[in-house]
């Protein structure tokens, strides 16, 4: 009985997760004035990445979705396009070099090079033993 309970709970859990996600995704499509018909595509992904997480790595359940969400998502931050590795889950962001210019009597930092895509350093640095 506890198990049929617990079951039930996780559905209605992730039910009402993928109803705030589709509808969210409606209402933003739909403000645009842009008919998108991928939200079970979208869902079919997340699942597909859980279950492998799970399967192929031994990842719990929980510690799986949020990987899953941002697996080799990108996004701009205002450091910068910033993305999650598919393979090795590193952070990969653009690093900026910048220098204190002063312009009309303001100082500000202007950026002089950017090294686009470097991949996070750690695993490199301090390798596992």
């Amino acid at each position: 009985m506890i198990d049929f309970v617990n079951i039930l709970v996780a559905g209605i859990a992730y039910g009402v997760l993928l109803f705030l996600m589709a509808g969210g995704l409606s209402v933003t499509m739909g403000l645009m004035g842009f008919a998108n018909l991928a939200h079970g595509a979208l869902a079919m992904l997340g699942g597909y990445i859980v279950v492998m997480l799970m399967n192929w790595y031994g990842w719990p359940f929980f510690g799986a979705l949020p990987m899953a969400a941002i697996k080799g998502y990108s996004w701009q931050s205002p450091a910068g396009p910033i993305s999650i590795d598919p393979k090795t889950r590193d952070n990969v962001r653009n690093i900026y070099i910048r220098k204190v210019v002063k312009e009309n009597g303001v100082l500000f930092n202007k950026e002089f090079q950017t090294f686009p895509a470097v991949h996070d350093q750690w695993h490199e640095l301090h390798p596992a033993s």
